[in-house]
């Protein structure tokens, strides 16, 4: 694996992208901050190629109660490349799908009750649902192999989630 450029470490490590540069003497205004992203939730590739990682993008100020969306990004440490990878929806609980060769995340697309766990492969493609629940799933994680999910979901009554 070839070393990562310095400036995709501070990225990551200092977790700010598109920082907007503001006048000396305007300083800082609600629309500076509209236009700032977060790259955070980093994680690397098993074989070390990869690095997955989260970035949260801030609504326009002068849109009412608009969330900030969280779109996913895949680094290539060979030819140095950084593609927007699932930007159709808020992608959470990252991770890679251990002997598959593709990144797996929750997300709610049309028809799942809830948050849902969908794969993708490293070289791009669409989105595939590999399960869903009756509620939101809330974390999941892959047997060695990765050909067993243990998750857990949203208690319909808020008590402790449940597991399975």
């Amino acid at each position: 694996m070839k070393p990562l450029k310095q400036g995709l470490t501070t990225l990551l490590l200092a977790g700010i992208t598109g920082l907007p540069v503001a006048d000396a003497q305007q300083g800082m205004t609600v629309d500076h901050v509209a236009q700032m992203e977060r790259a955070y939730n980093a994680k690397l590739s098993p074989n070390g190629r990869y690095i997955a990682y989260q970035v949260t993008e801030s609504p326009d100020p002068e849109e009412k109660n608009k969330r900030s969306s969280i779109r996913l990004h895949l680094y290539d440490t060979e030819d140095e490349s950084i593609t927007p990878y699932y930007t159709q929806g808020n992608a959470s609980s990252v991770t890679f799908r251990p002997g598959h060769n593709t990144l797996t995340f929750l997300t709610s697309q049309e028809g799942d009750r809830g948050r849902a766990l969908y794969e993708m492969p490293l070289d791009g493609g669409s989105p595939t649902r590999l399960m869903g629940f009756q509620r939101s799933i809330r974390g999941y994680d892959f047997g060695p192999e990765g050909n067993r999910i243990v998750f857990t979901a949203k208690n319909p009554d808020g008590g402790a989630p449940d597991s399975k």
